[in-house]
């Protein structure tokens, strides 16, 4: 397992996006609104990071919930922002762009 980092924003249907940012690689990830609950979230990272950075968007009252559940993950590091504080673009974006904004942000703040 690697330090991976990772961006979550919801998107417009309910689903939540989270992308992974690991060296060159990069994916991106669904989770349709049935498995959209923290759990899934969570074991999804858990599974691919042994210290994960995380930046979830916070664009919803699922975020605080989410962060914290995330929190939970050894040596994980976990921040709740603004996508407009990455950029303008991507806060207009949908979720695959704004979570991996997010996830190209947490990969530069380490």
């Amino acid at each position: 397992m690697s330090n991976c980092c990772f961006g979550v924003a919801p998107c417009g249907d309910g689903s939540i996006s989270i992308a992974a940012v690991d060296g060159v690689d990069v994916s991106v990830k669904h989770f349709e609104p049935a498995q959209s609950d923290s759990s899934s979230v969570v074991k999804f990272v858990g599974d691919r990071a042994s210290s994960p950075r995380i930046c979830v968007a916070s664009t919803g009252a699922w975020a605080l919930g989410l962060a914290l559940a995330l929190g939970a993950l050894p040596q994980a590091e976990v921040i709740i922002m603004r996508p407009a504080v990455v950029s303008p673009t991507v806060s207009a974006a949908d979720g695959d762009d704004i979570a991996l904004g997010l996830a190209r942000y947490a990969r530069r703040a380490a």
